[in-house]
């Protein structure tokens, strides 16, 4: 409420005046497994603020108009950004760049036995290989074949950034009993901060 002083002998002029104040944070920025589909949640303070972004990422609000606010996002390769800014073209308020990963695993083959032990159990190589490793992914990999297991006995490993090379490949191997016959069955879940946001199997 503001009081505009009145000159002499006038009453004084009262105003009412709403101030809303909106605020946006897009980090972390969303990983997003190319031209697959996954949830994201930003953090932002109404629903009057508006988004953008380049004409690669597909940007669907679940539930325009509620709060908190929800989004189905997807980008194929190229310039990812996405904008946060106040209505009607105000203001930008926040600026993330979404970082698209392409995952070339299933179209290189890299199944190559390695070493075939007395008994005729046979060790297996194999890859995750991806464009880019950003730091806050990690992968469930779960090996579901009857007769094969990672080469530590185990059937699930979950691995992060840090396990892959500078050329973002990630090498394990895996042991198929004697008499297993067939490929090494594996698939794996992309995560980021704890959301699945991606499969391959």
């Amino acid at each position: 409420e503001a009081t505009l002083l009145p000159l002499v002998d006038e009453a004084p002029v009262i105003y009412d005046s709403l101030i809303r104040v909106s605020s946006a944070n897009l980090e972390p920025a969303p990983i997003i497994v190319e031209e697959t589909a996954r949830d994201w949640a930003p953090s932002v303070s109404d629903a009057w603020v508006e988004f953008e972004s380049d004409s690669v990422v597909v940007l669907n609000e679940d539930s325009p108009g509620t709060m908190p606010r929800h989004f189905t996002i997807n980008s194929r390769m190229g310039p990812s950004y996405i904008l946060a800014r106040l209505p009607d073209g105000g203001a930008i308020i926040d600026v993330t760049e979404s970082k698209v990963i392409r995952d070339y695993s299933r179209n290189e083959t890299h199944n190559q036995i390695v070493e075939t032990f007395p008994d005729g159990t046979v060790m297996v190589s194999a890859y995750i290989i991806l464009n880019e490793v950003p730091d806050n992914l990690s992968i469930d990999i779960q090996v579901f074949k009857s007769g094969v297991t990672f080469d530590d006995g185990s059937l699930w490993r979950t691995i992060t950034s840090e396990d892959f090379d500078e050329q973002g490949r990630y090498q394990f191997f895996m042991l198929r009993s004697p008499g297993v016959k067939g490929g090494n069955c594996h698939r794996y879940w992309y995560i980021q901060e704890g959301l699945q946001i991606g499969y391959s199997g």
